[in-house]
C-alpha cells in the first residue's frame, strides 16, 4: 500500500460531464468537477459560494424579459417587460415611476404596452442612447425614451417597491419630491417609433393603376405676438369654428397664403384647438401669388346705393377685382386673390372710410375667382362711395375733398354750430358755373348746390366755403384706361363684425408655418384619397403602411389611414410635395401614378430584430420578407427610403439588402465592428466593403459565414458573439480566426454535452464584473453559469438552484461609476405561482466583525431590515412573506448569526429566547453549494497513473478564504460539520486537516464539499492524502 499527497489549486475546469470521466489527458480534468452547484470559479482558480439573490419586487404573473438600458454610468435601468406592462428599477433596486408624457395632463402609467403573453419571448430590442427601442413581427416598432434632464418637482406619485404613495402639495407650495430613497429626474415616454419613410418594395407590376386625388392639406400656423388669432379662439369656444368660420391668412416664404382656422368641430379636424398664437388652417387649394409689388389693385362691389358703379360694370351682388397689369388668366378660376397692403391703389377716392367692401379702408380683403373677365376699360380713377347719391357723368372732372384739409367752414350737421367728426370726404362736380356736392354723414347723405347758402335738403343758416389756395385732389373720369378684371365671390374681409371672419396678423408679429413635409413634429396634416383600378387595399392590413407613388418624374411619398380606405380606396396621408400642372393649378397627370412601390412593413408583418450599426438604425426580417435587412438613412434613422426624392442615390440614403434566399430567417442582430445577422440556419457578416470607409449603399459587404443556426439574441462580448443553437441544446462562441481570416464557430458547451440535452436554453445574459461569467435560463427553471476569459481560454461551468422557485430569465446591469460597483445580476424567479424580480447581492469581501452583518447575503429571496413595509419586526418577531416560508419554516441571521430554520405561524416568525431582532435581521430561502472533484489522476511515482486504481482519501486539508464552516464527506447522506476555525470570524488560511474516519477504498471516491449555511466559502486549494492498493 502506498500514500500519496494530492494538491489540488485549481478548480477553473468546473462542472464536466460524466462522458468525460474517462479524459485524464487532458488539461481540464484534474481542474475540473463531477459536482458544481451554487459555488462559481473564478478565472485565478479558487471556487467560491454564490452570493444569494435579493427580492426586489413582485412582478407580473406570466412572462416577465428582463433588459438592461445603460444610458450612461450616472442612468442605468432594469427594464421588466411583460404583457401589457413594463417595470423600470434603478440600480439601488427601486422600482421608478413610470410617469409618461403621452397623457392630457403630461403624466400618466405606462398602460399601452402591446405585447401579449406569448409574444414577449420574440420581442428583440436596441439601445441607442437614451431610447430603446423594441420589435415584434406582429406589431409597428415602439420606443422607450428617458428623459434624463427632466424635472422631478413635477412628480406627484412614485410606485416603491409595491408601495403606491402620494406625494401632496398645496396651492401655495406646488412642489413635489421623491419618496426616501428615490433618487434621479427621469420622465419615461413610451409611444410607436416615427417614421419619416419606410422601405419600399420593388415597383408593383400587377398592373394595377393608382390615382391620387381629393387632396387637403392642413396648415399650423404660429404667431410670436400674443393674441393674434384671438378672434379664432373666441368662435371655437362660442360653437366651433364649423359654424363660426374663421380664415387667417400667413406667408409661406415670400408668398401670400389663406387658410381657414380648424378645430374638433370642423372637417377635417384639427389636432388641437386654437389659441392665440398658434391655430391649424385647412390651406384653399389655389391662391394667386402677384410677384411684381409695383401692381396695383382694388376691389369694387355692385350696389344699389352707388349707382354709377353700374354703369361703370359692377353688377348687384358682384365683386371685381381691378389691376393695373395683365396679371389674371382663366387657369386661376377656382384661387384665391389678395388684396391689400402696399398694392391697393392709392389713389382710388375714399369718401367713407369705414364702410365694407371698400379698397381704402385699410382692410385686406380675400376673394374666390369665379370669373376671368379679361381687359376692360374704365375711368382712371373711380369714386365708390355706398352711401352717396348719383354723381358720376362720363366726361366730367371732379374734386374731391378731405375734411379738415381742403374744405373751411363747413359746420357740422349735429346743430350745434360745431364741425363733426364723422363729415370725413365729400365730393364736388363741376357743372358750368355752377359746382355741386354729395357728402357723407352718419347714415344721413346730403348733396346742394355750392353757393352761400343750403338747398336740397340741407338747414340754412350754414355756409362753407371752398379753400382755393389749398390743392384739391382731382378725380380725373373722364380718362380712361385698361384694367385685368376678374370677378370674385365669397369675398372676406378683415375686422369684419360678421361670420366669416379674416385674421390678418398685425405687421410686427413673425408669422411661422409648417406642413408635414417641413416639420412633422408641428403635426400638421397634408391628405388624399388614392382611387385603385381594382380590388387593391386593405384597411386592417394597409394601415400605417407607406406608399411611394411617381407623378411623371416626381416621387410622392403617403401613408395610409384605414379610416376611410376600402379595398379600392385609401386615404393618405400625403408626406411629400404633389406636383402641379402648370395649366390648370391641379395634380399633375390628373394625379395617376405612373410608377408606385408598396411599403415593405405592415400589419403582422413588421420588423422581428432591430440594432444599431455605424449611425444608422437597423431593422431585419418581417414575416413574408424573413431574410431583409434595412439601414437607415445615415442623417435620419427615421427614413428607410433607397433613393432621394429626385430618384438620387447618395451615400447617406438608406440601404435594403436580402440574405440569402426566403427561407433564411433572421432571428437576431449583433453590432459592433461588424453586424452579424443569426438566422435560423446560418450566421451572416454585414460590413463595409472596404473596412477603412463607412457602409453606405455602394460600400457594403454581406456573406454568410457558418452554418449553424439559432433562435435567441446572440450576445457579443469583445470580438465574439456567443449563441445558443437553434435546439438550445448547446452554446456556440462566433468569433473571426485571424490565422484562416474567416469566421469560425466553436462549442463551448463540449466539456458538458449533457447539461442542456433535454433542457434547452431560453435566456442568456453576460456579467463582466466581477465574474466575467455568461448565465443561462433553461426551460425548467435552472440557472447556469459559464466564468468565460477569452484570453486565457478559460471555459468554466457550473449549476445553480434555488429553493421553493424556478428561474426564468436572466440580465445583467452593468455597474455604475463608483469604484466599487460591479455588474449586477437580475432574474426572474417564480415561487409559490408568482414572478419575483430578484437581484443577487454584490460579492462579499470584508470580514464578520465589519460590514458582514450588513452586507453578506446568502439566502435567496431574502429581505434585510430596514425594508419599511415588507419586512417588519419587533424584538421578539417577524412578520415574513409566504416566499420564503418553505414547509412552515424560514431561514432567519441576526447580527451575522443563523439562526436556522425558525418555524412560522400565520407569516410571523417567533425568535429564539433571547435573542432580539435587529436591524442587521436577513430573512430567506436556505440553497444548498456543493463540490465534488472528479476521480484523482496521478502519477504514483513509479509511472502508473492512480486513475482506475483503488484508492481511498485518508484526509483533507484545505486552504480558504475568509470563509466559515461547511460539510464534506463522501456521501450526501454522510456529511460531517468541518466547523469554523476563526470561530465567529472569518478565516484565511489552512483549516485543520480533517481525517476521513468513513473513508473506504474504491475506484471513484472523491470527497464532496457542502455549503448549506448561509456563510461565505472560498475554496482556494486543497491537499488529499490518500492511500493506494
Amino acid at each position: 500500500m502506498a500514500n500519496f499527497h494530492k494538491t489540488i489549486t485549481d478548480f477553473t475546469g468546473g462542472l464536466m460531464s460524466p462522458h468525460l470521466r474517462g479524459r485524464v489527458d487532458i488539461d481540464k480534468f484534474n481542474k475540473g468537477l463531477k459536482q458544481m452547484e451554487n459555488f462559481l470559479p473564478s478565472i485565478q482558480g479558487p471556487t467560491r459560494y454564490r452570493e444569494g439573490f435579493k427580492w426586489i419586487n413582485t412582478d407580473s404573473v406570466g412572462t416577465v424579459k428582463l433588459i438592461d438600458f445603460s444610458i450612461n454610468n450616472e442612468n442605468r435601468y432594469l427594464i421588466a417587460l411583460s404583457a401589457g406592462r413594463i417595470n423600470i428599477y434603478s440600480r439601488e433596486g427601486v422600482l421608478l415611476d413610470t410617469r409618461v408624457t403621452d397623457q392630457p395632463d403630461g403624466f400618466g402609467n405606462i398602460v399601452s404596452i402591446p405585447y401579449t403573453d406569448s409574444q414577449i419571448k420574440d420581442v428583440r430590442w436596441s439601445s441607442e442612447v437614451d431610447t430603446m427601442v423594441f420589435t415584434h413581427p406582429d406589431y409597428a416598432p415602439y420606443q422607450l425614451k428617458a428623459n434624463t434632464d427632466w424635472d422631478p418637482l413635477a412628480l406627484f406619485s412614485l410606485e416603491v417597491n409595491g408601495d403606491f404613495r402620494e406625494l401632496l402639495s398645496s396651492e401655495s407650495s406646488p412642489l413635489y419630491s421623491y419618496p426616501d430613497g428615490v433618487t434621479g429626474n427621469t420622465l419615461w415616454e413610451w409611444k410607436p417609433v416615427e417614421f419619416t419613410a419606410h422601405p419600399f418594395q420593388k415597383i408593383d407590376t400587377s398592373l394595377t393603376i393608382l390615382r391620387l386625388g381629393e387632396e387637403k392639406e392642413a396648415i399650423r400656423v404660429e404667431s410670436d405676438t400674443s393674441g393674434t388669432f384671438s378672434q379664432a379662439v373666441t368662435a371655437s369656444a362660442n360653437g366651433g369654428l364649423n359654424t363660426n368660420v374663421v380664415y387667417t391668412e400667413y406667408k409661406v416664404g415670400d408668398q401670400w397664403s389663406l387658410g381657414r382656422v380648424l378645430d374638433n368641430t370642423t372637417t377635417p379636424a384639427a389636432p388641437a384647438n386654437p389659441t392665440g398664437t398658434v391655430v391649424y388652417v385647412d390651406a384653399v387649394d389655389k391662391v394667386v401669388n402677384v410677384e411684381d409689388p409695383s401692381v396695383r389693385m382694388a376691389m369694387i362691389e355692385g350696389n344699389t346705393n352707388a349707382p354709377w358703379t353700374k354703369r361703370d360694370g359692377v353688377d348687384e351682388g358682384e365683386f371685381h377685382v381691378r389691376a393695373d397689369a395683365l396679371i389674371f388668366r382663366t387657369s386661376h378660376i377656382g384661387a384665391w386673390i389678395r388684396v391689400g397692403g402696399d398694392q391697393l391703389f392709392t389713389n382710388v377716392c375714399d369718401p367713407e372710410g369705414s364702410k365694407a367692401y371698400n379698397s381704402q379702408d385699410g382692410n385686406v380683403r380675400w376673394g374666390k375667382i369665379v370669373d376671368y373677365r379679361g381687359v376692360e376699360d374704365h375711368p382712371v380713377e373711380f369714386i365708390y362711395d355706398t352711401y352717396s347719391a348719383p354723381l358720376f357723368d362720363s366726361g366730367s372732372v371732379y374734386e374731391v375733398y378731405e375734411w379738415g384739409k381742403h374744405v373751411l367752414g363747413l359746420r357740422g350737421f349735429d346743430g350745434t354750430g360745431t364741425s363733426s367728426t364723422n363729415d370725413l370726404y365729400f365730393a364736388v362736380r363741376k357743372s358750368g358755373g355752377t359746382w355741386r356736392f354729395s357728402m357723407s354723414h352718419d347714415i344721413y347723405t346730403y348733396q346742394g348746390v355750392v353757393d352761400n347758402t343750403w338747398s336740397g335738403g340741407m338747414r340754412a343758416g350754414y355756409s362753407w366755403s371752398k379753400n382755393d389756395s389749398l390743392n384739391a385732389i382731382t378725380a380725373d373720369m373722364g380718362s380712361q384706361r385698361q384694367f385685368d378684371v376678374v370677378e370674385c365671390e365669397n369675398v372676406l374681409v378683415e375686422n369684419s363684425s360678421t361670420y366669416p371672419k379674416l385674421i390678418s396678423p398685425p405687421i410686427n408679429a413673425t408669422i411661422s408655418s409648417y406642413d408635414l413635409v417641413t416639420d412633422p413634429d408641428k403635426r400638421a396634416f397634408h391628405t388624399g384619397v388614392i382611387t385603385a383600378s381594382k380590388v387593391f387595399f386593405d384597411a386592417n392590413r394597409d394601415d400605417g403602411r407607406y406608399l411611394l407613388g411617381a407623378i411623371l418624374d416626381n416621387w410622392v411619398l403617403m401613408k395610409i389611414k384605414a379610416e376611410g380606405t376600402t379595398d379600392q380606396k385609401a386615404s393618405v396621408d400625403i408626406l411629400s410635395s404633389v406636383p402641379l400642372s402648370d395649366l390648370t393649378g391641379n395634380i399633375a397627370n390628373n394625379g395617376v401614378f405612373t410608377k408606385f412601390r408598396m411599403g415593405a412593413w405592415y400589419r403582422k408583418n413588421w420588423p422581428s430584430c432591430v440594432s444599431y450599426y455605424e449611425q444608422r438604425r437597423v431593422f431585419a426580417g418581417t414575416e413574408n420578407h424573413p431574410n431583409m435587412v434595412w439601414l437607415s438613412n445615415l442623417n435620419d434613422p427615421a427614413d428607410f427610403r433607397t433613393a432621394e426624392e429626385d430618384g438620387q442615390v447618395l451615400d447617406t440614403t438608406g440601404i435594403t439588402y436580402q440574405l440569402g434566399t426566403s427561407s433564411t430567417i433572421i432571428r437576431w442582430l449583433a453590432a459592433g465592428p461588424t453586424l452579424i445577422c443569426g438566422t435560423e440556419a446560418n450566421e451572416w457578416q454585414l460590413r463595409p466593403n472596404e473596412f477603412s470607409a463607412a457602409i453606405t449603399p455602394s460600400n457594403i459587404r454581406i456573406t454568410q459565414e457558418t452554418s449553424i443556426g439559432s433562435s435567441i439574441q446572440g450576445i457579443r462580448t469583445g470580438s465574439a458573439v456567443f449563441f445558443p443553437h437553434i435546439s438550445g441544446k448547446q452554446l456556440h462562441e462566433f468569433k473571426f480566426d485571424f490565422q484562416t481570416q474567416q469566421f469560425v464557430v466553436s462549442t463551448v458547451t463540449k466539456l458538458v454535452p449533457d447539461l442542456f440535452e433535454t433542457d434547452k436554453i431560453v435566456a442568456m445574459a453576460f456579467q463582466y464584473h466581477p465574474n466575467s461569467a455568461f448565465w443561462m435560463v433553461t426551460e425548467s427553471g435552472k440557472l447556469f453559469s459559464l466564468t468565460y476569459r477569452k484570453e486565457d481560454d478559460f471555459y468554466a461551468w457550473a449549476v445553480h438552484s434555488t429553493q421553493n422557485g424556478a428561474f426564468k430569465d436572466v440580465a445583467v446591469l452593468p455597474k455604475g461609476d463608483t469604484v466599487n460597483s460591479e455588474d449586477q445580476l437580475w432574474v426572474v424567479v417564480e415561487r409559490n405561482g408568482e414572478n419575483h424580480v430578484e437581484r443577487m447581492a454584490l460579492q462579499f469581501t470584508d470580514n464578520l466583525s465589519d460590514n458582514y452583518k450588513s452586507e453578506g447575503a446568502y439566502l435567496d429571496s431574502h429581505l434585510r431590515n430596514p425594508a419599511t413595509g415588507i419586512l417588519t419586526f419587533s424584538t421578539s418577531m417577524i412578520t415574513v412573506p409566504a416566499r420564503v416560508i418553505q414547509n412552515g419554516k424560514t431561514r432567519v441571521v441576526v447580527d451575522g448569526v443563523d439562526l436556522g430554520d425558525l418555524s412560522v405561524t400565520e407569516g410571523v416568525n417567533t425568535l429564539p429566547e433571547g435573542v432580539e431582532a435587529s436591524q442587521y435581521t436577513l430573512v430567506g430561502l436556505p440553497y444548498e453549494g456543493k463540490l465534488e472533484l472528479n476521480p484523482l489522476a496521478f502519477d504514483n511515482g513509479s509511472g502508473k497513473n492512480s486513475y482506475g486504481q483503488i484508492t481511498r482519501t485518508v484526509s483533507f486539508h484545505p486552504y480558504v478564504y475568509k470563509s466559515m464552516g461547511y460539510k464534506m464527506g463522501f456521501s450526501e447522506d454522510e456529511l460531517e460539520t468541518i466547523p469554523p476555525k476563526g470561530g465567529a470570524s472569518l478565516y484565511t488560511g489552512f483549516t485543520d486537516e480533517h481525517n476521513i474516519i468513513a473513508s473506504q477504498f474504491d475506484v471513484d471516491k472523491t470527497p464532496i464539499i457542502v455549503q448549506d449555511k448561509p456563510y461565505p466559502l472560498t475554496l482556494v486549494s486543497a491537499v488529499l492524502k490518500t492511500e493506494m492498493l
